[in-house]
């Protein structure tokens, strides 16, 4: 996959290259969006002014490149490729991705320019968060790790750890998850779909499913453990 240069507008799609692989030019600098915070506001009889409750969520965004042309004879090439869902960077953020839909509210219309070339214009769907390209997962050894997450917001990890049998136990600031019989094999805890597996069946737990937080953290491990993994998945805004 070609690297993306932050001086000339572009974008990958589904791993391909909009200006290498399909000669899309954009003509204007693509917009640099940030998520906006789901905030519900209350207004209550007998209380001045409104009442704001976050719970630390925020909305998907639009992002629209409103001019593209192309080759003539690329046409239904590009079609098939600017479907469906799938990840999306920009030459803005190159290190980093988002998971996107395609235009998918809006149909996508081309205009022919004199049988040379098309012009349209494209929108994603995009889920809030930008997270790392080709993020690598750390080592852990029994007992305290400090690992640094350079996200800007919480995320939710995933382990993978190579049990000797027996209780096996993940602490990060006040939230643990424990596993209470594991066999000899690897397990993996993965704390955003909120599920502990081993030898492909769900193992049984108990606790708080750990979370990464910006900055420094430090992560407990604890058990008769060959070898353990984490992968931050750490995400932006």
């Amino acid at each position: 996959m070609e690297r993306l240069s932050k001086d000339t507008p572009n974008f990958i799609w589904k791993g391909e290259n909009a200006l290498i692989d399909h000669r899309c030019m954009i003509l204007d600098e693509l917009e640099e969006i940030s998520p906006s915070p789901r905030i519900e506001v209350t207004s209550l009889l007998g209380r001045n002014g409104d009442y704001h409750e976050w719970y630390g969520d925020y909305d998907s965004f639009d992002l629209r490149i409103p001019e593209i042309t192309i080759p003539y004879k690329n046409i239904e090439k590009v079609k098939r490729w600017l479907t469906g869902k799938g990840k999306l960077i920009t030459h803005n953020n190159p290190d980093k991705y988002l998971e996107a839909h395609c235009n998918m509210n809006t149909p996508l219309s081309f205009k022919n320019e004199m049988g040379h070339f098309y012009k349209f214009e494209l929108s994603f769907r995009c889920q809030p968060f930008r997270r790392k390209v080709g993020e690598e997962p750390k080592l852990l050894r029994t007992g305290s790790n400090i690992i640094h997450d350079h996200g800007t917001e919480i995320a939710h990890p995933y382990f993978e750890l190579d049990s000797a049998g027996g209780v096996v136990r993940i602490t990060i600031k006040d939230r643990s998850i424990e596993l209470i019989d594991t066999a000899v094999g690897l397990c993996t805890i993965d704390t955003q779909l909120g599920n502990c597996i081993q030898n492909g069946k769900r193992i049984r737990s108990k606790g708080d499913w750990p979370l990464i937080y910006p900055g420094d953290n430090t992560i407990l491990v604890e058990g008769n453990i060959q070898k353990a993994t984490v992968l931050l998945r750490s995400v932006w805004i």
